[in-house]
């Protein structure tokens, strides 16, 4: 931990961190882990992106249609944290800009999260595998495998075990 998140090269060289780095990613399978966890935000956004468009063409439609708002669906919006109510057609109107304003920064972020994935795999295809977790993640991982059972001794279990661990772990997940 120190080698990797306090850049303390005097236990290991750079070149030998990269390698142990690119073993324990690679044995845990972590780097399978983080492009799964990108591929379910990306679900998420854009199911957020798909439904709130969806809505707000039903009330547009709906409005000019009828000239007023389709009352049944108005709920819908507070799943996504909007709070619209029908008053006039102006006010109405003027809601909808909003929504869908402070919805473009969803949209930004799922661009965002799709390039990523993008690099991900390219970077993948090139075996270029360099996943990248913070300190924190690092021993929330550790704490998650020792509740799982694993005995971790910071100073004996090499970084292989560790992977081993959580490959293992991975693994009975997955039957569940």
């Amino acid at each position: 931990m120190n080698a990797m998140y306090n850049n303390d090269r005097s236990i290991i060289s750079e070149s030998n961190l990269k390698i142990v780095n690119l073993e324990y990613i690679d044995t845990a399978e972590l780097y399978e882990k983080l492009e799964h966890t990108k591929r379910v935000y990306i679900e998420q956004l854009s199911r957020r992106a798909n439904a709130i468009t969806i809505h707000i063409r039903l009330q547009k439609d709906f409005l000019n249609e009828f000239g007023k708002a389709y009352i049944p669906s108005l709920p819908d919006f507070k799943k996504y944290g909007h709070s619209i109510k029908w008053t006039n057609k102006e006010k109405f109107l003027k809601d909808i800009r909003r929504i869908e304003k402070s919805e473009k920064v969803y949209i930004s972020k799922l661009e965002e999260e799709v390039k990523n994935l993008s690099e991900l795999r390219e970077k993948k295809e090139k075996k270029d595998v360099t996943v990248k977790y913070n300190r924190g993640d690092f021993v929330k991982l550790v704490i998650g495998i020792g509740k799982c059972g694993y005995s971790i001794d910071n100073d004996k279990t090499t970084m292989e075990e560790f992977a081993y661990m959580i490959k293992q772990q991975s693994d009975e997940n997955k039957k569940k």
